[in-house]
C-alpha cells in the first residue's frame, strides 16, 4: 500500500484567533510540486491494482460509462430574443455554451472549450450576456485551476473585443449596463499587491467601460475591507442601482446599495451588523431582499429603495413553519420561489405585493 503523506513539523502551526492549528500536510496543496506528483501517482497505482483484479471491475465501468455519457442541457438564461445556455455532449470533455435566436432559431456554439484543447482541460468557468445579448463576459481556465481570465465575445461576429481582457477574474460576478458599454465585475488583486498566499483573498468590486485598459478600471467596492469578504454585483434593470452583496463565510453576508444618478452619496449599507444571510432580487426597480434575519426558514422583504433602512421594509412573504423559502426570483411582474416542504421541492407564483396566485406543479417528488 502506498504511504500516506508525510507531516512536516515545518507545516504544523497556522493561527485562528490566536489558537494553533495543525496543518500538517499543507504540502500537498501544490499540485505542481514532485512531491505530490508522485504521491498522487501511487495512490492511483495502489487503487488500480486492487479494483482491476475484480471481476465486477468491467460491468460496473460500462455502466458508469452509459450513465455518464447521457448529455445535459443547462437552463437558458433570456437576454432580449435570444437565449443563452450550455450543452454537454455526452462523449464531450466540457460543455458548450450555445444560443438561439428565439425559440424557433437555430442553436448554434459561442464558447466551445473542447477546441481549445485536445486533453480536454480547458473549462468555462462562467459567463454572463449583455442585457442586449449581443456581447458575453466569460472566464476560461485550465487544469481546473478556475483562475480564469476575463474576455468579452461579439457572438454576432464571433470575434473577441481585443481591449477586454482581465486577468484575477476566478468566479467572477458581472452585471452589465443596460446599454452594453461596459460592466461592474469582481477581481481578485494581481500577484506581489498582497502578502504571499493571499492572491485568492481581497477579491474586490471594480468597474469596466469596454475599450478601457483593465489597469485604469475604477474600484468600486473592497478597500479596507476584511481579505475574506466576498462580495457580488446585482444591478437594477433601468441601471440606476447597484447592490454589492458580500458574503462573510457560510452564515453571514451584508448588502451595500449605489444610486447610480448620486455617486457622490457613495455605497450606503442597508443589512449590515446582523449574524445573517441576506440576498437581492431586483424587479425592474423594485429591490427585494431574502433574509434569515429573525426567521430561520427566511422571509422576504421589499426595499424602499430611497429610504432604504432597515425599519421602513415591507414584509412580502412572511416565514412559514412548514416551508423554507430557498430561493426567490422576480420574473414577468411576478415572484416564482423555490420552497422546500418535508424536504423536497415546491414551486409557486406569487405577485409582486406577496398575494400567492397558485403553485407550479412538478412532475414528481424531489429537490
Amino acid at each position: 500500500m502506498t504511504r500516506p503523506p508525510v507531516a512536516r513539523q515545518s507545516d504544523v502551526v497556522d493561527i485562528l484567533h490566536g489558537v494553533p492549528v495543525a496543518d500538517p500536510y499543507r504540502w500537498l496543496e501544490d499540485g505542481t510540486s514532485e512531491e505530490t506528483r508522485q504521491w498522487v501517482e501511487g495512490q492511483n497505482a495502489f487503487t488500480r491494482a486492487v479494483l482491476g483484479g475484480l471481476p465486477q471491475t468491467e460491468a460496473i465501468r460500462a455502466r458508469l460509462d452509459e450513465l455518464f455519457t447521457v448529455g445535459a442541457v443547462g437552463t437558458p438564461v433570456l437576454r432580449s430574443a435570444r437565449a443563452f445556455y450550455q450543452r454537454r455532449d455526452g462523449r464531450a470533455d466540457q460543455p458548450v455554451l450555445v444560443m438561439r435566436d428565439g425559440p424557433n432559431g437555430e442553436e448554434r456554439p459561442v464558447v466551445d472549450p473542447n477546441a481549445l484543447s485536445a486533453a480536454g482541460v480547458v473549462a468555462l468557468d462562467w459567463w454572463y450576456p449583455s442585457r442586449d445579448g449581443r456581447l458575453v463576459a466569460y472566464g476560461l481556465s485550465e487544469g481546473g485551476t478556475e483562475l480564469s481570465t476575463l474576455r468579452v465575445l461579439n457572438v454576432e461576429t464571433g470575434e473577441h473585443l481585443a481591449g477586454d481582457v482581465i486577468p484575477y477574474t476566478r468566479v467572477a460576478s458581472v452585471a452589465w449596463l443596460p446599454d452594453s458599454s461596459g460592466f461592474y465585475y469582481t477581481r481578485f488583486p494581481e500577484p506581489g499587491t498582497v502578502p504571499p498566499g493571499q492572491e485568492l483573498y481581497h477579491r474586490h468590486v471594480f468597474f469596466h467601460r469596454l475599450g478601457q485598459d483593465w489597469h485604469a478600471d475604477e474600484e468600486i467596492f473592497g478597500s479596507g475591507r476584511a481579505a475574506e469578504d466576498s462580495p457580488s454585483v446585482n444591478l437594477s434593470d433601468g441601471g440606476r442601482w447597484l447592490v454589492v452583496e458580500v458574503r462573510q463565510g457560510w452564515s453571514r453576508s451584508e448588502v451595500y446599495l449605489l444610486d447610480r444618478a448620486h455617486p457622490e452619496r457613495g455605497l450606503r449599507p442597508i443589512f449590515a451588523g446582523p449574524d445573517a444571510i441576506a440576498t437581492t432580487e431586483f424587479a425592474g426597480e423594485r429591490l427585494f431582499v431574502l433574509t434569515n434575519d429573525g426567521a430561520p426558514n427566511y422571509a422576504l422583504y421589499e426595499v424602499d429603495i430611497e429610504r432604504p433602512e432597515r425599519e421602513a421594509w415591507r414584509l412580502v412573504l412572511p416565514q412559514r413553519a412548514d416551508r423554507v423559502l430557498n430561493a426567490v426570483a422576480a420574473v414577468a411582474r411576478r415572484l416564482v420561489t423555490h420552497e422546500m416542504e418535508n424536504a423536497s421541492s415546491r414551486v409557486w407564483l406569487y405577485t409582486l405585493e406577496g398575494d400567492p396566485q397558485t403553485e407550479v406543479r412538478l412532475p414528481s417528488i424531489g429537490t
